[in-house]
């Protein structure tokens, strides 16, 4: 008769099999994506007392403890993505593979915990630790030769350094991964590098570059029938085509992502297409329908403890008080999205987040305060090369200034926002350059 922990250790042997099964079903794409989640979603409880047991025995000595730990966390490293906890679940698993990786001198699997450990600290907000587990896995992957950990690895310090506000940075790093991705013929790591190229491009400005990558990525994920990769990359098309002043047009594209992040149980997709489509709603005029969005979106985020997450959704609900002329609950939701992001180092939404302020503010007459914010925003953005950022700051910041008699000083930043609009090809731009004109006279003529 078997000892308690052997029968505990074949019970954990088998549950791992069982999620390699569904694991491998996922991976397969296509139909089999929803075969693969509701197989783990049926076993989940005992495939977790495995997992959760072998964690229990690391201090043991054990080899095959150790081997256990690697396996599961390995088997589940997409399907981790959509069903644990960031925080709570997802970082104590990597950090025990991790460990056991380091105890079995598996130098190789030690550079994938690390890898995926750093995704796991980016998606709480912890942009620096990230960064360290990405450059150590990056070490690791040119040490042992590894030519698609070495690309996966710039991939994800690419995302790292987005974040952070060092756009070129990103650029540069996701080309690298690019390059390796076809070198290597690797289609899944391409349609990512083409979707982080496509959002960099984007957030720099050029729109139209940002959505061209976006449909490459696109046409890749579709073909090997990756739900999950090809609803964020729907997202990321609809957001550029808000960037570009066509919510009605980008609404389409998030209520894609939205379908298929809730057909995979992916919370915090979910809350990404949720916020995004307020977002639309709110440019169309929909304020309400918007707020109830962001609402949804907040408890998502809470309740996966994504403050990245939390701190957009706080700033889309300040949006849509201002909108809805509760300005009191504007600034209080702006403020506690603002504390979030200095708090994680997330310097561009820390620039979106003091625009916001300002902008409530300025609203309120209270125009010393707006100015304020508004020069405080505009250091953060051209600090991140945020192109569109600092020109829709000009115009702001031009306006307080007009407000206080300072005509001259204000239009020269708001010309250059149109300038800007021009150079993009929005289609109301003939409206700010017609308001830019109509100053310029009162300047001339000396009337008010």
């Amino acid at each position: 008769m078997p000892s308690q922990y052997e029968a505990r250790l074949r019970h954990a042997q088998h549950y791992m099999q069982i999620a390699d099964r569904s694991s491998s079903l996922y991976n397969e794409g296509g139909e089999q994506v929803m075969a693969g989640l509701n197989l783990f979603d049926q076993e989940r409880t005992q495939i977790d007392c495995g997992w959760d047991w072998a964690r229990q025995q690391a201090s043991t000595g054990d080899d095959m403890i150790d081997h256990l730990l690697v396996e599961y966390a390995d088997i589940t490293v997409y399907i981790g993505e959509l069903r644990y906890h960031a925080r709570l679940e997802r970082i104590p698993q990597l950090e025990a593979q991790l460990a056991a990786a380091r105890r079995l001198g598996y130098t190789s699997i030690e550079g994938n915990a690390l890898g995926n450990l750093g995704l796991a600290y980016a998606r709480i907000g912890n942009i620096h630790q990230a960064v360290t587990c990405h450059e150590q896995r990056l070490a690791i992957a040119r040490q042992l030769g590894d030519q698609r950990g070495e690309g996966n690895a710039l991939g994800n310090l690419g995302l790292a350094y987005y974040a952070l506000g060092k756009t070129q940075e990103a650029i540069d790093h996701y080309n690298q991964a690019l390059s390796i991705a076809q070198q290597t013929d690797d289609p899944r790591s391409a349609a990512i590098a083409f979707g982080n190229l496509g959002l960099a491009y984007t957030a720099m400005g050029q729109v139209r570059q940002g959505i061209a990558y976006q449909k490459q990525a696109l046409r890749i994920v579709r073909e090997l029938g990756h739900r999950t990769m090809e609803g964020s990359t729907v997202g990321n098309i609809g957001l550029a085509y808000q960037r570009i002043g066509d919510p009605a047009r980008a609404v389409p594209y998030h209520e894609q992502h939205l379908t298929i992040a809730r057909e995979l149980g992916d919370q915090r997709g979910e809350g990404l297409a949720l916020g995004n489509l307020g977002n639309a709603y709110a440019s169309l005029g929909e304020t309400q329908r918007a707020l109830e969005a962001y609402a949804q979106q907040l408890v998502i985020m809470q309740n996966s403890g994504n403050r990245s997450g939390e701190s957009i959704a706080l700033n889309n609900m300040g949006l849509a008080y201002h909108q809805l002329n509760n300005l009191s609950q504007a600034i209080t939701c702006h403020e506690q999205a603002l504390l979030i992001n200095r708090d994680i180092g997330n310097r561009r939404a820390e620039g979106k987040n003091l625009n916001n302020l300002a902008n409530v503010y300025a609203e309120l007459g209270e125009t010393e305060k707006a100015i304020t914010y508004y020069e405080q925003r505009l250091a953060v953005a051209q600090e991140i090369g945020d192109q569109s950022g600092a020109m829709i700051t000009r115009w702001n910041l031009g306006d307080e200034l007009v407000k206080q008699g300072h005509l001259e000083q204000g239009i020269t930043f708001m010309q250059s926002y149109v300038a800007y609009l021009r150079e993009m090809g929005y289609r109301h731009t003939d409206q700010y350059a017609a308001y830019v004109e109509d100053l310029q006279q009162q300047l001339q003529t000396g009337r008010p």
